[in-house]
């Protein structure tokens, strides 16, 4: 890849901004039209910084253009690219090497890429930049910025607190509930009024599985409180405190029709 311009920081006084080129025209992205996209998230943007130096890039655009930055070992800093012209990709590699340390799409607010990075060796790092969208270009901004130390871990105030499990052993297959055509079984749970049950479903093999907590005279329409993927894989989980005592049921249904075979549910207080 050609290296379209060399710009060193002083990061530890001020952000440091890059800017690229002239805009060309550019199809449609993954947040489908760009000019209907720009609008759209015009306030999310976080404000370009009016003082940043403006540099013009050759044209044709490169796919990845290349912006080299000096980086301290053990410092915490953010990287931000901001384009008004597409939809900007960043990420971030040491000179010389093709490995990727960090990258990101769009968690800068609106369609801004933000990496926060700790690098383990100082020296010259690229911050590598590219349109989302093929042929895109245009003048977008580069900061860099050292970020404060993080805060120390909190080791006290702690108290330790023994919880019992109740563990139940199911299996959707032929010959279980259907419910809208999807598999289930349905566990009583009694909760007294704050107390917290913490829910989860193990499944065996490729079973995706969803947890939801009714109430007994609701049963089978619409839920308290339902969970997909938070248990982590296929798995569900659930933190659940009912403001009222009284019996409720758990219910583990599949995700769709074809969901079948072994779990775990696991019920902790």
């Amino acid at each position: 890849m050609r290296n379209l311009k060399i710009l060193k920081a002083a990061l530890l006084a001020a952000p440091v901004f890059f800017f690229a080129a002239p805009a060309s025209a550019q199809p449609g992205d993954h947040h489908g039209d760009i000019a209907q996209e720009h609008a759209d998230h015009a306030e999310e943007q976080t404000p370009i910084d009016p003082n940043a130096v403006r540099v013009n890039l050759p044209e044709p655009a490169e796919a990845w253009a290349d912006h080299r930055v000096q980086l301290e070992a053990g410092r915490r800093y953010s990287i931000r690219v901001q384009s008004d012209a597409f939809d900007p990709v960043a990420r971030l590699v040491r000179a010389g090497s093709t490995d990727v340390l960090a990258e990101d799409d769009d968690s800068g607010g609106g369609m801004s890429p933000l990496i926060t990075f700790t690098p383990q060796t100082s020296g010259e790092y690229v911050v590598q930049v590219k349109s989302f969208a093929p042929g895109g270009s245009g003048e977008f901004a580069v900061s860099v910025n050292a970020m404060g130390p993080l805060p120390a871990l909190i080791t006290t105030g702690a108290r330790n607190e023994r919880g019992n499990w109740r563990v139940h052993s199911g299996n959707l297959n032929a010959s279980s509930a259907v419910d809208r055509g999807r598999k289930f079984a349905d566990y009583e749970l009694r909760m007294t009024a704050g107390q917290v049950a913490m829910l989860h479903v193990q499944g065996t093999g490729d079973i995706d599985t969803m947890l939801q907590v009714f109430t007994v005279s609701d049963r089978g329409l619409t839920p308290l409180m339902e969970n997909d993927d938070g248990g982590g894989g296929l798995n569900p989980f659930l933190l659940f405190a009912p403001d009222e005592a009284g019996t409720y049921v758990v219910r583990v249904i599949g995700y769709d029709e074809s969901a079948t075979g072994a779990y775990r549910l696991r019920i902790g207080h």
